[in-house]
Parts: C-alpha cells; sequence; structure tokens
C-alpha cells in the first residue's frame, strides 16, 4: 500500500460516503468543521459551544427594537397632538 501525502492527494475519495455529515461554519475561520467539533482543524481555535449557534445575528434584534419604540413614540405623539 502506497501513502499520499498531503499534496499529492487530488480529493478523488472525498464524496465517497454514502451518510451525512453534520457540519457547522467555524466562527472564527469559516470552514466547515463538525457539529461537535472542540477545535477547528484549520485554523486551531477552540470552540465554545454557545458559539455553535446559528440564531439571528444580534444587530437584527436590536435594529427591530429600535424601530419598534419609534414606532410606538410616533404613535403616542399622534395621539396627543392629532392636529399638526
Amino acid at each position: 500500500m502506497r501513502y499520499i501525502d498531503s499534496d499529492e492527494y487530488d480529493g478523488r475519495y472525498e464524496n465517497d460516503h454514502d451518510y451525512d455529515v453534520d457540519t457547522v461554519p467555524c466562527p472564527y475561520c469559516g470552514d466547515d468543521i463538525y457539529d461537535d467539533a472542540e477545535v477547528c482543524p484549520h485554523c486551531g481555535s477552540y470552540i465554545i459551544p454557545d458559539e455553535k449557534s446559528t440564531g439571528r445575528p444580534v444587530w437584527i434584534v436590536w435594529t427591530a427594537l429600535i424601530l419598534l419604540a419609534l414606532i410606538l413614540m410616533g404613535y403616542t405623539c399622534f395621539l396627543r397632538y392629532p392636529t399638526w
């Protein structure tokens, strides 16, 4: 059996499996890692379980809350002073 260096490997057998592997992007480098990985094999960063969440970005939540507050303030001013 002949072993192949990583420089010679052409990815020929990369997709020869018939099962699905759950992967998520690394929060540091963006490379795909296994869902239960503790260390990214690409960049070597330690993955904290809370960082794997794929929830909404924080800026979307804050923008929605600010817009809601502005709408409520405008509606309150309109009720208080209906004629401009």
